[in-house]
């Protein structure tokens, strides 16, 4: 295997679905589920001051997920999930 090579991404899937995240201090946050793949996410925020490798729960009207988060800028952050999301869609 070639060492400079990434590895491929899992297939994302593009939404624009609000939900719930609750901080790991148990703060509920409103934010956007911008995209969804079998390993991971991306979520906009209003700003709030998520913290890199904060566990997480995303939260929708009819699932949630516990997750990490891997990287934050000031209005979006991503992470991986620690649970299967399946449900999220």
């Amino acid at each position: 295997m070639d060492k400079n090579r990434r590895p491929e991404r899992a297939q994302r899937i593009e939404l624009d679905q609000e939900v719930t995240l609750i901080t790991s201090e148990g703060h509920p946050l409103r934010a956007v589920l911008k995209d969804l793949s079998r390993d991971g996410f991306k979520i906009s925020h209003g700003g709030e001051d998520l913290v890199v490798g904060e566990i997480v729960t995303i939260k929708t009207a009819r699932s949630e997920s516990r997750a990490q988060l891997l990287w934050v800028s000031e209005t979006e952050a991503g992470g991986s999930f620690i649970e299967d999301a399946k449900e999220l869609r």
